[in-house]
This record gives structure tokens, sequence and C-alpha cells, in this order.
């Protein structure tokens, strides 16, 4: 009823937007009427949750700030798409319409793609009533994000800016639950995890409207929390449901995702339980046990997995990848002059090992502020130039050897620093476009700062015990 009214609706008004690329995606009067109604309905609910919750735990203090944040981010994203990018975006956008008009004409075969993809014998389900996909459909990462997102079109209607709308409300509560994970390992730190979970422009931004990586952050995070919750044996089905549906979906979408994962489980897995041992000398007999466990433990699931993982099934498959797409996103034609160049990849040993420091830079810091050639890549800079001067401060302005060992001695900030520098160096490595690089990034960069924050506090914490002559290395805040 409610989709029959909008496009009765609709179609008396004139249209204020027409996408000159897609037929069935335009603006019109009433979608900003109608967003306006569902966002107040929407921000109501939030807050009187927020005030609820607040009762019992001051950390819902940032919730509104979060939420309004995100919200205006997705309206900010929605005009530029709009207006000036284009892109990836509206493309998904129209995918998902050609999958509702399918729904409409025929159910059984909307649900045929909607779980299986589109192949060979049901591609020819699209026609010209229904529309035709975009090119992405030959990408299954890409079309999966339409197909998972669809519903939203059959439920709220055929608007680009409500959907987006409500994508970022759902996928907040992905940003949240990162603050509520961050802040309970860390309950001293609760402002610095606001910032580092809510408040980092690039996340906001990127991660706000109907893109790839605003579903690898809300699903990442759950995978996050519920491997830690499965380790504390806390609501195990549910926990194994959750990490099961997570990591589906960063395997169709993101598989490199789940690769560089893998060795922070494994740590998290046996560092912890290796901590607990109390006896000093079975803990040195038992390291290199550890280390291979890890090791192992890594390699088998990797194995396992690589029949779901596309080109990141194995090593030769990554780097012919890598290789690919770094020539792509080099065409200046295509994607414009912002490319930077580490090297020739050709997978050697001695070329992986020349390119690593240069690609975990890269997938950290740049742009540098003089590699910006436009407004949106100088605002990257900045942001990226601060998060290098947090970093340096943690590394260089203290004693190297005592921030190692605040790393070395706590499972969940090791952890968290393997997925970095993997995350980073794969990014960095076959990226080579600094505005894929910006988008492709933001998965690491709130758990970046989280750990740079909670490195530079416990180092402060450390120094205080020490002048105080107590020179026993303190437990990590987390297990007090």
């Amino acid at each position: 009823m409610y989709n029959f009214v909008l496009n009765f609706i609709s179609s008396s008004l004139n249209k204020i937007y027409q996408s000159p690329y897609y037929q069935f995606l335009s603006v019109t009067i009433t979608d900003i009427v109608f967003l306006i109604f569902i966002a107040i309905i929407l921000v109501i609910a939030a807050n009187i949750f927020a005030k609820n919750k607040k009762k019992t735990d001051l950390r819902y203090d940032y919730f509104m700030i979060g939420l309004t944040l995100k919200l205006g981010s997705v309206i900010v994203f929605c005009i530029l798409y709009l207006t000036i990018y284009g892109g990836d975006s509206l493309a998904y956008f129209h995918n998902m319409q050609v999958l509702r008009n399918l729904f409409y004409q025929n159910p059984a075969k909307y649900f045929d793609i909607l779980f299986n993809g589109i192949n060979k014998g049901n591609i020819f389900f699209f026609n010209n009533e229904t529309g035709l996909p975009t090119y992405m459909w030959k990408d299954s990462g890409s079309f999966f994000v339409s197909r998972l997102l669809s519903p939203l079109t059959i439920l709220f209607g055929n608007s680009f800016i409500i959907i987006s709308f409500i994508v970022a409300y759902i996928t907040y509560w992905g940003n949240w639950k990162l603050f509520l994970f961050f802040s309970e390992k860390h309950p001293a730190l609760t402002k610095e995890m606001a910032i580092a979970a809510l408040f980092i422009p690039s996340v906001l931004f990127w991660g706000s409207g109907i893109m790839k990586d605003t579903i690898i952050i809300f699903c990442m995070t759950y995978l996050l929390v519920s491997f830690s919750n499965l380790l504390k044996t806390k609501n195990i089905f549910v926990n194994i449901m959750v990490l099961v549906i997570c990591s589906w979906c960063i395997i169709a979408i993101k598989p490199y995702i789940i690769v560089a994962l893998l060795p922070t489980f494994f740590i998290w897995m046996g560092y912890e339980r290796f901590q607990k041992i109390k006896m000093k000398l079975l803990k040195s007999i038992l390291i290199p046990v550890l280390i291979i466990g890890i090791f192992g433990g890594v390699f088998f699931t990797f194995s396992r997995l690589a029949q779901n993982l596309g080109y990141f099934g194995s090593y030769d498959s990554m780097v012919d990848r890598a290789k690919l797409v770094q020539t792509d996103l080099l065409r200046g034609e295509q994607y414009g002059e912002n490319n930077y160049y580490i090297g020739e990849i050709t997978g050697s040993t001695s070329n992986m090992i020349q390119l690593f420091p240069l690609a975990v830079v890269a997938g950290l810091f740049r742009p540098y502020l003089w590699e910006a050639r436009n407004i949106f890549m100088l605002m990257s800079g900045v942001e990226n130039f601060l998060i290098l001067l947090l970093v340096l401060s943690v590394f260089l302005k203290r004693k190297v050897g005592v921030v190692f060992s605040i790393i070395g001695k706590d499972a969940f900030l090791l952890g968290l620093m393997v997925f970095i520098i993997f995350l980073a160096f794969g990014i960095g490595l076959s990226t080579s476009n600094f505005g894929a690089l910006v988008r492709y990034r933001i998965p690491l960069m709130p758990v970046l700062v989280a750990s740079m924050l909670i490195v530079r506090y416990q180092y402060k914490e450390y120094m205080k015990q020490f002048e105080k002559k107590d020179t026993t290395f303190f437990t990590p805040l987390g297990k007090r």
C-alpha cells in the first residue's frame, strides 16, 4: 500500500533530479517529504532508546551525537553522488531497483537471483520492463551488495535518498557496537574510543551510503564482537550464527578482509590462554608451540576457506589480482590522475619484502597533503596527517621498547595491530589510486586510531608505576 501511494504521488509531481545514466533513478519533492517524515520517526525512536539506556550506562551520552553525524554524512553523501561523483553507489541502487521490479513481476525469479546470484541460467529473467542490471552483475561482490539491500526497496519504496538514509541508520548500530566493544575493553578511554569508532570523518562519509564499505564495517564489527564473546563462552549459539552470517557477507563482498582477520582471531584465541599460565618456565617452553600453533591455525583455516575466497584463495592468484588491479587503477583516463606507484609487483619474496614498508605506509597514510589534487583529497590528506602525527607520537615520543612490550603483552592489542598491518599492506600494494585507497582502508581506520590511543594511555600508566618504582608490568586495562 505504501509503495502504491508513494508511486502515485511521485508520478504527479515534477522530478527535481533525473539521472542521465540510470532510467529509474530520480529525486522528487515527495522523496524529500517522506525522508523528513522517516527521519523524524527514526530519530525520535533513537532518542527515547538512548535516554533509557543513559540511566544505567553513561556511554550512551555519545549515541545521539554519533547518530546525528552519521545521518548528516549520508545526506552529504547522497548530494555529492547525485551531483558530482556518480559512480558505484548509483549503480548499486539501480541494480536494487531492477531486482525490485523483478520481484513485482515474478517473485520466484527474484528469490532465485537473491539467493543464488546471477548466472547463465537466470540472467535472462531481466527484460525491458524490469530494466537491465549494470555492468556490476559480472562482479559477484558488487552485485551481492545490490542483492543484500534490495529488500529495502521493496519495503520502503524506490527512492535513492530514502534507502541510503535507512542504510545509514541500520549500519550505525555497527559503529555503535564497535564503540561499546572498545570502551568495554578499556573503560578509562570512553571519550577516546568514541572518537575512534564514531567520529572519524572519512569513515562517516564513505561508510554511510550504499557502498561495499558500509556493509563491511557493519559486518566486521559484529564479527569481532561475536568472536570475542565466543572466547568467553558467552551466548554460544547466537554468536556462532552471527559469526557465520557476517563471515559469509564479508567473503561475498571483500574476502581479503577475512584473510587479514584470520591472524587476529588465532592470536586472540591462543595468546589469551597462554597469558593465563602462571609458571614462567612453562611459558618459556610453550612460546614456540604458541607461535607454531597460530601460524598452523591460520594456514589450515585459510586452506579450508580457499575455494570460497576467489582471487584470495592462493598466494599466486592474490599476486595476479594485485597486478591487475594496480594496472587498472593507474589508467588516468578512467580514474583521473590521483594515482601513486610503489613499484612493480612480481610476487617474488624479495619483491614483497622490498614493497612491504612502502605498501603499509601507503595503506595507512596516503595521500599526503601535498599529493591532494582536489578538495576531497585535501580533506583526506588532513585526516591522514593527523593520524600520522598520532602514530608518530606513540612510537617516536616514547621509549620504543616499552611501546612494543605493551603491545606484545596484550593479546587484544597485538591482534588488532596484526590486522592493521596485513590489511594496510594488501590495500597499499594493489590499490594505486588515491580515490579508491581512501575508501578501501576505512575498515582499518577505527581500529588503528583506537589501538594508538590505547597504547598511548597504557604507556602513561606504565610510566606512572615506573616512577613509583613499581617495575612490575601492569595488567592490561581490559583484564583488571
